[in-house]
């Protein structure tokens, strides 16, 4: 008997068998499809009450968490479903699964740093502490959230350099990025100048910081307080709020627009 007589009559002794396996396998196949759409679904729902509406910005965030919860599900239903179809194959998986045991005790010995900052990063997201583009202080170091993913945050700090830190390691964040910026200055006046002198210089100051810096300018200047007097002069303390990405350029307007508007209306400062 030829080997193709052979290969013949023992598909047509197994042909059941096969059939039998084969439509078991394709069953599952779907079984697994169905209940991997289900899961995608839930997962969309449950994620669904992070977004808010008035709150564009946080849609990504959301998209990253549920990239993350659905490749953690499909990764689990793949394998699981690999020894299903091996088991219906014949295929022993005890031996399968003693070998990935072994596989990641080993794997979870060596790389504990790196699922440390992985839970670490995932906790900053879905906490929403920071984002991308936000302008944050952590460690000492403060600059604007260039890249972030599940095991690193790169900050460009305000020096130019890039810094890379491990998520583990950010115990403490300050964002400068949620709400306004509050710039302060304290300048002093003759006690000649009267109150309505220096409110109209506050209004032509806030007129001309409203044409430098835009919408970047979220609260116009105003008076906070007296911060001392003595038989001279009264010093004042003034504010206002900027948009945090600049607040360097607040700071400097302020300051230089204060000194000509002062000069020009002639308010002796002291």
């Amino acid at each position: 008997m030829g080997l193709g007589e052979q290969l013949l009559s023992e598909l047509r002794t197994n042909l059941p068998q096969i059939i039998y396996k084969g439509g078991k396998i394709v069953l599952l196949i779907l079984l697994f499809w169905v209940i991997w759409k289900l899961g995608k679904s839930l997962i969309q729902r449950l994620t669904q009450p992070l977004e808010r509406v008035e709150d564009a910005s946080s849609s990504g965030r959301v998209r990253t968490i549920r990239a993350l919860i659905g490749s953690i599900f499909s990764l689990i239903m793949g394998f699981v479903l690999l020894l299903m179809i091996l088991d219906i194959l014949g295929i022993k998986t005890t031996a399968i699964l003693g070998a990935a045991g072994v596989v990641g005790v080993a794997v979870g010995l060596g790389t504990q740093t790196f699922v440390r900052d992985a839970f670490y990063g995932f906790l900053i997201v879905i906490e929403d502490q920071f984002r991308e583009g936000d302008i944050v202080t952590i460690g000492g170091i403060t600059g604007i959230v260039e890249k972030m993913t599940f095991r690193t945050t790169n900050i460009r700090g305000e020096d130019g350099k890039l810094y890379i830190l491990s998520n583990s390691s950010i115990t403490q964040v300050c964002n400068h990025s949620r709400g306004g910026l509050t710039i302060y200055q304290d300048i002093s006046f003759s006690h000649e100048d009267g109150k309505e002198k220096i409110e109209g210089m506050l209004r032509e100051v806030s007129d001309r910081l409203s044409n430098l810096l835009g919408d970047n300018l979220l609260s116009p200047p105003r008076l906070e307080t007296i911060v001392t007097f003595d038989s001279t002069k009264t010093t004042f303390r003034l504010s206002l709020v900027v948009h945090p990405s600049k607040r360097r350029e607040g700071e400097m307007f302020f300051k230089e627009v204060l000194r000509d508007v002062c000069l020009e209306r002639g308010l002796k400062l002291s």
